[in-house]
């Protein structure tokens, strides 16, 4: 059985790795104990969840609020994410472990 993180590695379009990231940051949009902070991944700070659009998934479909923090190596995936962000779609579809998400 795929762990939860192989499932989005497994992702190779990039449209349904953005459609994720989107709907996972919906959901802590809505949820009261998230704010949305695009200059970090992950943070927690007086009873709030700092997230960024890749810190949404890790969240949500991860599950891990500590992923950030605790895993220096910052996952293909999230890069790609942080790469869309800013507007970088050639770096965006560049980042991912079989190529171009294209």
């Amino acid at each position: 059985m795929k762990t939860t993180e192989q499932q989005i590695l497994d992702i190779d379009k990039l449209h349904v790795l953005l459609r994720l990231a989107i709907d996972d940051l919906k959901s802590c949009i809505a949820a009261p104990e998230y704010d949305i902070d695009m200059d970090n991944w992950v943070y927690h700070w007086d009873n709030t969840c700092y997230v960024c659009l890749a810190g949404a998934v890790m969240v949500q479909t991860l599950r891990d609020l500590s992923y950030a923090q605790e895993n220096m190596i910052i996952p293909v995936w999230a890069m790609a994410l942080e790469a869309l962000r800013t507007g970088d779609l050639i770096q965006g579809s560049g980042h991912t472990h079989r190529g171009s998400l294209f």
